[in-house]
């Protein structure tokens, strides 16, 4: 049994010792340092939370997609099933009263031909009609169809229950669609189903992840990564996802389920270290940012066991 993971300190002191926490990191480092090749596993199942159409069963995509996620996580709709009010009605149902539509777009082709020859030498996407679709959770009346996709059998676990609990200016979390992510301008974090993940572990790392992001907003830790615009893929963002990547592992150590997450972690961050030039260096800065924003989600809930 692995005796490094989280033990109350005396005195009733629950959380991680500094050394707890550097060997937390230091295994991650490890174990990014023994592999070429470690594949990071995406935790949940994105063909059973996609944002799609529930007569086509084709996932959107572009800003279609990015359209679904966003109100599913802002309005809180759990199903990936849209519809027109055209399906809708065809399928027996109706929408509820009330319910605000989202609006989507068709995109079509032009073709730019050579002036001389006629031939087709490019070809233009571009958008020229919008659709209103509702989210099945949005209607009445109608039948879903079963996803083949095996779904979870949730079971929540107290420890990381505790954590989220004790998270004292939480940011608001919302379900839906098939991406993880923190929205600083709206103070929202967005999850996948629970059940589209393929363990309760994973779920729980993946939302220790987007929490980690939270702290950085500027009524918290006020970290540059979060409060600034930055570019995907830069160096600010990649150390971003590290200090992120980081504080979920010692959220997970301190829930007790480090072993089924991570290695999945050290993957994850090693993904993100080929962005940086000074790889060391980052990853130590990083680490450390990742303990500011650890002991500021759990100091909360010490306090509260204490008093």
């Amino acid at each position: 049994e692995d005796t490094r993971a989280m033990k109350p300190q005396e005195g009733g002191d629950n959380a991680m010792s500094d050394k707890i926490k550097n060997i937390i990191i230091a295994d991650i480092i490890e174990l990014i340092e023994e592999s070429k090749e470690l594949p990071w596993e995406k935790p949940w199942n994105a063909a059973a939370s996609s944002p799609q159409n529930m007569v086509w069963q084709k996932p959107y995509r572009g800003i279609n997609r990015f359209m679904c996620s966003l109100t599913a996580t802002v309005r809180g709709y759990n199903s990936p099933f849209w519809l027109t009010f055209g399906q809708v009605k065809k399928a027996g149902g109706k929408i509820k009263k009330g319910e605000k539509a989202t609006k989507i777009v068709k995109w079509g082709c032009i073709e730019v031909k050579d002036k001389q020859t006629g031939e087709v030498k490019d070809k233009i996407w571009k958008p020229f009609k919008y659709f209103k679709i509702f989210n099945v959770d949005q209607c009445e009346g109608i039948e879903v169809p079963e996803q083949e996709v095996e779904t979870l059998d949730w079971k929540p676990l107290e420890r990381c229950d505790m954590i989220i609990e004790g998270y004292a200016d939480i940011p608001s979390i919302g379900e839906g669609g098939d991406r993880a992510c923190y929205i600083p301008a709206m103070d929202v974090i967005k999850m996948p189903n629970k059940t589209t993940f393929k363990s309760v572990e994973g779920f729980y790392a993946t939302l220790f992840h987007e929490l980690a992001h939270s702290t950085g907003a500027s009524q918290r830790l006020n970290r540059v990564g979060v409060t600034d615009p930055i570019q995907f893929g830069s160096h600010q963002y990649s150390k971003e996802e590290l200090i992120a990547e980081f504080c979920s592992a010692l959220l997970c150590a301190h829930a007790g389920i480090q072993r089924e997450t991570r290695k999945n972690s050290a993957a994850y961050v090693k993904g993100w270290c080929k962005y940086l030039r000074e790889k060391g260096k980052e990853i130590f800065s990083a680490a450390s940012q990742a303990e500011k924003a650890f002991n500021y989600i759990v100091s909360q809930q010490k306090q509260e066991v204490t008093e």
